[in-house]
């Protein structure tokens, strides 16, 4: 069974750098602030609550590879192969479902264009399932290692960066207010 503890565990083995795991412990907390408030208010939703504290904390583990953009998909290539790995046979489909947060964290994010653009492989990156919009909410409130704005801090951050009517603006704005909604 995954717990907590192993979470972090994985994390420290693949990434060093102590800001790096400080950040994801601290988009932990958001996310799983944001979930129980989610789930207080919207009884009816039932996000899993292990997937999101374990999306949380290794999130970024592609960091151990790369800090660029590529960071996620690396992370959900460590991800796959710890899935594949005799260890963790038991857990092989919560830690693919973990993999794709990773995959689609970035931003609030990227669509097929933009992939291509910035030369990752083929297909969307957009978080798809609740879970996978917790997190890449949560990772969006979080500058640093242990900042913690609000969600208007975030848009105001992508309009300096992609303009008030750039792509990634109107997306992130998009998943804030769906967010937002449920909280």
């Amino acid at each position: 069974m995954l717990d907590e503890a192993k979470a972090l565990e994985i994390l420290k083995q693949h990434v060093k750098e102590t800001d790096v795991i400080k950040h994801c412990i601290t988009v932990n907390k958001v996310a799983m602030r944001v979930c129980n408030e989610i789930v207080s208010k919207n009884p009816e939703l039932t996000p899993d609550v292990n997937l999101v504290y374990w999306g949380s904390i290794l999130h970024d583990i592609g960091r151990s590879k790369t800090h660029g953009i590529k960071h996620g998909l690396e992370g959900c290539k460590i991800l796959e192969e710890l899935a594949q790995s005799e260890l963790y046979k038991d857990e092989r489909d919560t830690l693919l479902k973990i993999a794709k947060i990773c995959k689609f964290h970035i931003g609030a994010g990227l669509d097929e264009k933009d992939a291509k653009e910035l030369g990752l492989p083929e297909g969307s990156y957009m978080p798809m399932t609740l879970e996978e919009k917790i997190v890449a909410y949560a990772d969006n409130l979080v500058e640093g290692a242990d900042k913690v704005r609000d969600d208007k801090w975030a848009e105001e951050m992508y309009e300096k960066k992609f303009g008030p009517g750039g792509k990634p603006t109107k997306r992130l704005k998009e998943l804030n207010a769906f967010i937002r909604k449920l909280m």
